[in-house]
């Protein structure tokens, strides 16, 4: 039994308990020592505060390692749990991207089903188009010739080029082509590659300056009726003919 010594175990308990509890452990906080167990009888030489010490280093040093193994415990939990969580959430990240590609596989299918669907809605728009258009009667050609030219055109330079009506743009382009290769140097009203854009203060009033006036309009989508006019620099009327489903080379045969 612990006799006239128990002070001085104490003692020592408390110490050895704190030192075995921390060791050589740097900024260890040691916890309150447990109250020492009874019964324990020093049969050693040793001084009741060293033996103390001695028994107190002894539990101190296995609760500390206890603990040890209990944070290293928790921390494997912990890091499971971790693991886990972040499986579970590459789980569910890769069934969002399977979903969503799901959603967007669908959503090209059914485009592609629409635009097919689109093609074959406009295919038979067009072969029925083609067949109201070929119930359209062709109307006979025509050419009326209201001012016969008496004028002899080689002596002019310039050809000042205006289009109004049906596609104007388009037939300005049509005229250019034509007439590319003629003697005259092409003025457009309208913009056309190659050639200059008519500027009314620049080329106007010029005695070698020719002004045609080509006007096209659309009966219907078989038959074009077209005035041509040809004027000289003082607006006088040289030529005006009305044409009617006649090509661009015989109403420009004059300017050839």
């Amino acid at each position: 039994m612990i006799g006239f010594g128990q002070t001085s175990f104490k003692e020592g308990w408390k110490e050895g308990y704190k030192k075995g509890y921390c060791g050589n452990k740097v900024g260890c906080v040691p916890p309150i020592p447990p109250i020492p167990p009874s019964g324990i009888i020093n049969h050693t030489n040793q001084s009741d505060y060293q033996f103390g010490y001695n028994q107190g280093l002894l539990e101190g040093s296995k609760s500390s390692k206890g603990n040890s193994n209990d944070l290293l415990n928790n921390y494997t939990k912990i890091k499971q749990q971790e693991i886990r969580h972040s499986q579970e959430l590459e789980k569910k990240y890769q069934n969002e991207i399977e979903r969503n590609e799901a959603i967007m596989q669908e959503n090209i299918r059914q485009i592609a089903e629409a635009q097919a669907q689109q093609r074959e809605r406009e295919r038979i728009r067009r072969e029925k188009e083609k067949i109201r258009i070929s119930k359209i009667p062709l109307l006979s050609e025509i050419i009326e010739v209201e001012v016969e030219c008496s004028e002899d055109l080689s002596y002019f330079s310039h050809l000042v080029i205006k289009t109004s009506g049906w596609k104007p743009q388009a037939n300005a382009k049509k005229i250019v082509n034509l007439l590319i290769n003629s003697n005259y140097e092409l003025i457009s009203e309208q913009k056309v590659k190659k050639i200059k854009k008519y500027k009314a203060k620049k080329h106007s009033k010029k005695e070698d300056y020719l002004y045609l006036n080509f006007i096209r309009n659309n009966i219907d989508e078989k038959n074009r009726e077209t005035t041509v006019i040809i004027k000289d620099f003082e607006n006088e009327i040289l030529y005006k003919a009305y044409f009617r489903n006649i090509s661009y080379m015989k109403m420009l045969e004059l300017l050839l």
